[in-house]
């Protein structure tokens, strides 16, 4: 029914709605990938609606849960990405705090990953690659990590 609602009408005013709520069924169903192309959706066809702010929070919020239950760096990088989107395009937003909040936890875990793997290859010998990883702990990291990462880079 959605779908018909934006064949019928792909610009009209509930277009971004059906459009939202297909992204919606799908992230209820489980469905992370579906769910974050139909998100995306909003963002890139109706840029300028409520939904496509709220979508691109749902982004980064759904990168986030995926980030939390895999080693995959990737959905790190790609709840950052949607994360820093929506708080430049809505930093007064209701959810800008939250947002923030969220940024600073994939900073903290991206520099926990960026230690371990510099240590990795410290104990590797590849010191070059070793530098790589701690400097992008430094980055990312809380006072701890960057005070760790600076330490070893002594």
């Amino acid at each position: 029914m959605y779908q018909a609602v934006i064949q019928n009408a792909p610009y009209g005013k509930l277009a971004p709605l059906a459009q939202f709520s297909i992204a919606e069924i799908y992230q209820e169903e489980g469905s992370k990938d579906l769910a974050v192309a139909a998100y995306q959706g909003v963002v890139d066809k109706y840029p300028s609606t409520t939904q496509a702010s709220e979508a691109q929070f749902r982004i980064g919020s759904i990168s986030r849960v995926a980030a939390q239950k895999s080693e995959d760096g990737g959905n790190l990088t790609s709840t950052r990405d949607a994360l820093t989107s929506y708080v430049a395009t809505n930093p007064s937003g209701e959810r800008a705090s939250e947002a923030q909040a969220m940024l600073q936890q994939v900073d903290s875990a991206q520099a926990g990953e960026s230690l371990k793997i510099a240590k990795f290859y410290e104990k590797s010998g590849k010191t070059k690659a070793a530098a790589i990883y701690y400097n992008e702990a430094l980055k990312f990291g809380t006072s701890e990590a960057s005070d760790e990462a600076r330490a070893c880079l002594l």
